[in-house]
Protein backbone atom coordinates (compact mmCIF):
# COMPACT_ATOMS: atom_id res chain seq x y z
CA UNK A 1 0.00 0.00 0.00
CA UNK A 2 1.67 3.66 -0.69
CA UNK A 3 1.44 6.20 1.09
CA UNK A 4 0.86 4.16 4.30
CA UNK A 5 3.22 4.30 6.98
CA UNK A 6 5.31 1.04 7.89
CA UNK A 7 7.01 0.27 11.33
CA UNK A 8 9.96 -1.64 11.03
CA UNK A 9 9.02 -4.80 11.52
CA UNK A 10 6.63 -4.47 8.97
CA UNK A 11 9.53 -4.23 6.68
CA UNK A 12 11.16 -7.39 5.01
CA UNK A 13 12.81 -9.57 7.90
CA UNK A 14 16.28 -8.40 6.64
CA UNK A 15 15.57 -4.86 6.78
CA UNK A 16 14.23 -5.48 10.20
CA UNK A 17 17.33 -7.21 11.63
CA UNK A 18 19.61 -4.91 10.49
CA UNK A 19 17.74 -2.08 12.45
CA UNK A 20 18.19 -4.30 15.43
CA UNK A 21 21.75 -4.87 14.67
CA UNK A 22 22.35 -1.12 13.76
CA UNK A 23 20.94 -0.34 17.07
CA UNK A 24 21.72 -2.92 19.24
CA UNK A 25 24.30 -1.31 21.88
CA UNK A 26 24.12 2.31 20.78
CA UNK A 27 24.87 4.25 24.12
CA UNK A 28 25.86 1.15 26.35
CA UNK A 29 29.17 1.38 28.16
CA UNK A 30 31.80 -0.93 27.29
CA UNK A 31 30.25 -3.81 28.92
CA UNK A 32 28.16 -4.21 26.27
CA UNK A 33 28.28 -7.92 24.70
CA UNK A 34 29.34 -8.01 20.76
CA UNK A 35 26.96 -9.36 18.63
CA UNK A 36 27.58 -12.60 16.96
CA UNK A 37 28.76 -12.32 13.44
CA UNK A 38 27.88 -14.82 11.05
CA UNK A 39 29.22 -16.06 7.88
CA UNK A 40 27.52 -16.01 4.88
CA UNK A 41 27.98 -18.60 2.09
CA UNK A 42 30.04 -17.62 -0.92
CA UNK A 43 26.24 -18.24 -3.38
CA UNK A 44 24.41 -16.08 -0.85
CA UNK A 45 27.30 -13.19 -0.94
CA UNK A 46 26.88 -13.09 -4.80
CA UNK A 47 23.35 -13.13 -4.37
CA UNK A 48 23.28 -10.13 -1.89
CA UNK A 49 25.83 -8.03 -4.21
CA UNK A 50 23.71 -8.67 -7.26
CA UNK A 51 20.29 -7.57 -5.16
CA UNK A 52 21.90 -4.64 -4.05
CA UNK A 53 23.42 -3.68 -7.80
CA UNK A 54 19.80 -3.89 -8.82
CA UNK A 55 18.54 -1.70 -5.91
CA UNK A 56 18.08 2.33 -7.22
CA UNK A 57 21.43 4.81 -5.92
CA UNK A 58 18.58 6.73 -3.89
CA UNK A 59 17.62 3.26 -1.97
CA UNK A 60 17.34 3.71 1.90
CA UNK A 61 18.30 -0.24 1.92
CA UNK A 62 21.40 1.08 0.03
CA UNK A 63 22.25 3.03 2.55
CA UNK A 64 21.51 0.93 5.60
CA UNK A 65 23.10 -2.12 4.50
CA UNK A 66 26.52 0.19 3.98
CA UNK A 67 25.82 1.41 7.75
CA UNK A 68 25.47 -2.63 8.52
CA UNK A 69 29.11 -3.31 6.73
CA UNK A 70 30.58 -0.71 9.04
CA UNK A 71 28.89 -2.15 11.93
CA UNK A 72 30.41 -5.70 11.11
CA UNK A 73 33.94 -4.35 10.90
CA UNK A 74 33.51 -2.55 14.32
CA UNK A 75 32.70 -5.76 15.20
CA UNK A 76 35.52 -7.38 14.10
CA UNK A 77 37.86 -4.73 15.35
CA UNK A 78 35.91 -4.59 18.66
CA UNK A 79 37.33 -8.50 18.64
CA UNK A 80 40.66 -7.96 17.39
CA UNK A 81 40.55 -9.37 14.15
Amino acid sequence: MRGTPRTPCAMRPAACAMTILLSGCAGASSDCPLPTLYAYPPAMQAQAADELDALPESSALREMIRDYGVVREEIRAGRGG
